[in-house]
């Protein structure tokens, strides 16, 4: 079953967020499923390593949004961009 995984950042380094370390730890588990990051901290983050850690099986999208939108925005706009 493909799942669609939203995770909101702000102001944190990817790699040193709990619930991106917990989707690592759990990534057999997530193959083929899409992971999207949003990030409201004002500099946007390099993904590449984290392209690394998940593989080639899950999907990883980041948009950098430095405008710190609600979160009902963020839901919303993820929704229809799906």
């Amino acid at each position: 079953m493909k799942i669609l995984i939203l995770v909101v950042i702000y102001k944190i380094n990817l790699i040193q967020s709990k619930t991106i370390k917990s989707l690592i730890d759990s990534k057999d588990y997530l193959s083929e499923s899409d992971l999207f990051i949003w990030d409201n901290s004002p500099t946007s983050q390099d993904i590449s390593a984290l392209r690394r850690f998940f593989g080639k099986h899950t999907n990883i999208f980041y948009e950098h949004h430095p405008e710190n939108l609600p979160l009902s925005k963020v839901y919303n706009k993820v929704i229809n961009q799906f």
